[in-house]
């Protein structure tokens, strides 16, 4: 439940960071100079992520509708965090560039459950 409040206060801070004008902003510059040192999460849309990428997440989760996207580099490797619904159920699920699951996440009102990326569903 702890990790579902957090899911959900990030993604309100990042809708609002997302719904100020970056052309007025003066942390802008600040900000693309953070997340280019691979410190920070970028959302990014759908349609910005590689068709390969979204397949994976697919493939892993079948009959899931992928409804929002996010990159950032951890440990020197890009990785596109993809969320969206899937049997009733929320999942995050973690691909890196080279199209490689890194992590599954995925909870529902009663509880969330974190799959290694080698389980097989």
């Amino acid at each position: 439940m702890g990790k579902i409040l957090s899911l959900l206060g990030l993604c309100l801070a990042l809708g609002c960071y997302q719904m100020s004008d970056p052309a007025t902003s003066p942390s802008t510059s600040r900000d693309s100079a953070r997340a280019d040192e691979g410190d920070g999460e970028e959302r990014i849309s759908l349609d910005d992520v590689p068709a390969n990428i979204k397949q994976v997440a697919v493939d892993r989760v079948p009959g899931i509708v992928l409804d929002a996207a996010a990159r950032e580099t951890e440990n020197g490797t890009l990785v596109y965090e993809l969320t969206g619904t899937a049997n009733g159920e929320r999942y995050q699920i973690e691909v890196t560039a080279a199209g490689q699951i890194a992590e599954v996440e995925h909870g529902d009102e009663d509880g969330e459950h974190e799959d290694g990326a080698d389980d097989d569903r």
